[in-house]
């Protein structure tokens, strides 16, 4: 799996923001049970606070939306699931 590159800026008011080295697609996995009950989470950060969503992200340089995927399923879940037992669903483009 790739490895998570980040780094940390010092903002002139004395706020620390995390800048995370991400392309700007991101994944969203869509997960069940053998009952097929969908895995979901309750978002702890804006937009959204406290609404229910997909785990997801963004995918960071050097990830395959694979590994992406399974990053960010781990990391907003605890699950772990190997990136190639991931399967594609759809795509979604902001171009006309």
């Amino acid at each position: 799996m790739a490895v998570l590159k980040k780094s940390v800026a010092h903002l002139s008011v004395g706020v620390v923001a995390e800048r995370y080295d991400n392309t700007p697609s991101t994944v969203f996995v869509l997960a069940h049970n053998a009952t097929k009950e969908l895995l979901v989470i309750r978002r702890a950060k804006q937009p959204g606070y406290g609404l229910l969503g997909l785990p997801g992200g963004y995918q960071m340089r050097g990830e395959t939306w694979q590994e992406a995927g399974a990053r960010e399923l781990l990391e907003e879940t605890g699950c772990y699931l190997q990136p190639s037992f991931l399967e594609f669903v759809s795509i979604r483009t902001d171009e006309c």
